[in-house]
Order: C-alpha cells, then sequence, then structure tokens
C-alpha cells in the first residue's frame, strides 16, 4: 500500500508528477509557412487595363513590374493606388 504524505498518497503524488512534466517535443518551434511571392503577370497593351478600367484587377506585383519596365520609380511599400495613379 502506499505511504500517506500531509493526507496525499505516493502513487497520486507520482501520477500528478508525469502529468506536469514537460514533454520532450514542446521545445521544437514549427516551421514558418512560406508565403510565395504572385508572379507578375506580362502586360503588352496597358491601355486596353484603362479604357477598361480594369486596372484594379492587376496586382501590385504586376504593377509594379510593368512600371519598372517604362522606368518610371515606384517602391515596394507603395499602395496599388498610388501605383495606379503613376505613368
Amino acid at each position: 500500500m502506499a505511504a500517506k504524505i500531509d493526507g496525499i498518497s505516493e502513487t497520486v503524488k507520482q501520477d500528478d508528477d508525469e502529468h506536469h512534466r514537460p514533454s520532450e517535443n514542446c521545445n521544437e518551434v514549427p516551421p514558418k509557412k512560406v508565403r510565395r511571392k504572385s508572379e507578375p503577370k506580362m502586360i503588352e497593351n496597358m491601355k486596353e487595363y484603362l479604357h477598361n478600367d480594369s486596372l484594379e484587377k492587376l496586382t501590385t506585383t504586376t504593377l509594379r513590374y510593368w512600371l519598372k519596365q517604362h522606368q518610371v520609380h515606384c517602391t515596394t511599400r507603395e499602395k496599388k493606388d498610388d501605383l495606379m495613379k503613376k505613368k
């Protein structure tokens, strides 16, 4: 029979210790999810997008790529609205 210490049996105390022990895997950090950058869409005729009011459908990456191809300075921090106002 288990010995009693302060009204709690030793077997119960051992069971509690097992539940409070940190597992060996808790120190592992889960890997971060890799966020893929979208590939820019090649635009041959930007005037079509302007006339059809479909410029909003283009991604920021595509707009930035097109502007850089046409030697228009733009930064990666610029918002889509700002990029659409250029050129």
